[in-house]
C-alpha cells in the first residue's frame, strides 16, 4: 500500500502543476451521474478476503500488521441459528486521508471535527449471504499505533439514506471508558508459520459489523472555525461531482456538499479550523465517461470561496492519480 501511497502523492503534484497551464479542456454539457458512480466503484478496490471455519477460533494479519482475532462459533445467520462450515471474511483497512476520500469516510459526527486514527470496515458471509455476530460476541482488534493521543472514542457506521455517519459507541457513559472498550498495551504474536513479533498500540473490542473507526474530537469552544466552498465551472453540478477536502497537519477529511444558494460547494457546518492548510479535490464525471480532476492547496479563511481549475483525465488516468489500479 506504501507504494501506491507515493504514486497518490507524485501525481496529485503532478496535476497541480498541469492545472496551471492554458491547454485546459473544454467542458461537455451532459451530466453523466452514473459514470461518476461507476468510476468511484471501481477505484474503491482495497478490500482484502480468506476464508475459514466459523466454529474454530481464526486470526487475520493486515499489511499493516494489525491483528483481528475472530473466536470460534460467533456467527449466526437471518434466522439466529449459529452458523458453521465454512464462511468468507472481507475486511478493509484505512490508515491514509486519500483513501478515506476515496471511500467517503467524512472526519465528522454529530457536528464535530474529528481527527481519525484509523478505519476499518468487517463483513461476513456464507453462500452468498451475510452473517453478523451473535448477542454479546466480540472480535479483538490490536492496531500498532506509535502516537497515542490523549482522548480517544471508538465510533461505528452509519449507513442511513445511504450516507456513512459516524456514531459515538454507546458504551460510553459521561466520557469515562471502559478499559474493554479502547486500551493500551503491548503484545507478542506468534504466526502459522512460527515467526512472532511485538507490537505496541491499541487493543479494542467491537460487538458489531461494518465500518469502524477509532478518532478524537479535535478543536474546543476557543478555536476559531470556518467554512470552505470551492466555486466549479458552471456545466458542472452536484449530482456529477464529488469534491471534498484533506487536511495537511490532520488526519481528517471532510466531503463538500453543493449548495443551491449560491451554487458553490461548501463545508456548511463551519468546522474548519481558521488558518489550516487543507487541498480541495474535486472529481466530476460528464457525457461519456469524460471525467475531470481538480487540485488546490489553500489557507481555511483566507477567502470566501476558492476557484478550482478542472482538467480533463481519463478514467484510467485518474485510476493513476488516485493509485487504484
Amino acid at each position: 500500500m506504501t507504494n501506491k501511497l507515493n504514486i497518490i502523492i507524485t501525481l496529485f503534484l503532478l496535476i497541480l502543476i498541469s492545472a496551471c497551464s492554458k491547454d485546459s479542456e473544454n467542458f461537455e454539457p451532459n451530466i453523466n451521474q452514473e459514470s461518476l458512480t461507476k468510476l468511484f466503484d471501481e477505484i474503491q478496490d482495497f478490500q482484502e478476503s480468506t476464508t475459514f471455519d466459523a466454529t474454530q477460533p481464526f486470526d487475520i494479519v493486515t499489511e499493516n500488521r494489525t491483528i483481528i482475532s475472530i473466536p470460534g462459533g460467533i456467527l449466526i445467520d437471518g434466522s439466529g441459528t449459529e452458523v458453521s462450515g465454512i464462511v468468507e471474511v472481507e475486511y478493509i483497512e484505512i490508515l491514509d486521508k486519500s483513501l478515506m476520500a476515496v471511500y467517503h469516510l467524512e472526519t465528522e459526527s454529530e457536528d464535530k471535527l474529528l481527527e481519525s486514527n484509523f478505519n476499518y470496515h468487517l463483513k461476513f458471509t456464507q453462500n452468498g449471504n451475510d452473517l453478523v455476530l451473535e448477542p454479546n460476541a466480540k472480535v479483538i482488534f490490536r492496531v500498532p499505533f506509535d502516537d497515542v493521543p490523549a482522548d480517544h472514542y471508538r465510533f461505528y457506521g452509519n449507513n442511513t439514506n445511504e450516507v456513512l455517519s459516524w456514531d459515538l459507541d454507546g458504551n460510553y457513559n459521561g466520557g469515562n471508558i471502559d478499559a474493554d472498550l479502547i486500551n493500551y498495551t503491548d503484545w507478542v504474536y506468534e504466526d502459522i508459520s512460527g515467526q512472532n513479533w511485538s507490537d505496541f498500540g491499541y487493543q479494542f473490542t467491537v460487538d458489531r459489523l461494518g465500518w469502524i473507526s477509532i478518532s478524537s474530537y479535535y478543536g474546543n469552544d476557543a478555536l476559531e472555525n470556518t467554512n470552505i466552498c470551492v466555486e466549479i465551472p458552471d456545466e458542472i453540478g452536484s449530482a456529477n461531482t464529488k469534491a471534498f477536502i484533506i487536511y495537511k497537519n490532520l488526519n481528517s477529511v471532510q466531503e463538500l456538499k453543493f449548495n443551491s444558494d449560491n451554487s458553490l460547494f461548501c463545508e456548511n457546518l463551519g468546522l474548519t479550523p481558521l488558518n489550516e492548510e487543507v487541498t480541495i479535490i474535486s472529481i466530476s464525471a460528464l457525457a461519456d465517461e469524460n471525467y475531470y480532476l481538480g487540485m488546490k492547496e489553500v489557507i481555511a479563511g483566507e477567502q470566501e470561496s476558492f476557484n478550482i481549475i478542472l482538467q480533463k483525465r481519463s478514467k484510467e488516468e485518474i485510476l493513476d492519480i488516485l493509485g487504484m489500479l
